[in-house]
């Protein structure tokens, strides 16, 4: 299981990041009877509020793509990107790619094929940390202004 979400220094990554973390599906709690170890556990109430355990929210795969934009938007250069189509006329899509021996998370024109910017990783959760980490130092997991 522990291959399956992230680690707690990821998390706490980005959470100095600014990510917002609540939505995680799973939890990092510590063990009772010893203080250096951790195990993950589904999030339900329960875990937040063994505050004694120094619970961390873990980010499974599918967290990751459910906060990952599926589509970025910027002028004909790759220069101001954004989230809001408004004055930007060339859409980025996400791509998920495996390229031996590692896997590419992308950003490219849905068009030309474009490549705007990539991570890798060795896994598919590192690969989904490394593209979120670059969203949120870019500010671009921020929510569409409101009309």
């Amino acid at each position: 299981m522990k291959d399956q979400v992230l680690s707690i220094s990821q998390m706490r990554h980005l959470r100095d990041l600014g990510v917002d973390t609540s939505k995680a599906s799973m939890c990092w709690l510590r063990e009772p009877n010893n203080h250096t170890r951790y195990e993950v556990f589904c999030t339900n109430d329960d875990c937040y509020e063994m505050s004694c355990l120094d619970p961390v929210p873990a980010f499974t795969v599918q967290d990751l793509l459910e906060i990952i934009p599926c589509t970025l938007f910027c002028d004909k250069n790759g220069n101001n990107i954004s989230l809001q189509p408004i004055n930007y006329k060339y859409k980025m899509s996400f791509y998920l790619v495996k390229e031996l021996p590692r896997y590419e998370a992308k950003y490219e024109d849905y068009i030309t094929k474009t490549m705007l910017i990539y991570r890798t990783g060795r896994t598919v959760i590192e690969a989904l940390y490394n593209i979120l980490c670059w969203l949120a130092e870019n500010k671009l997991l921020e929510k569409e202004e409101k009309k």
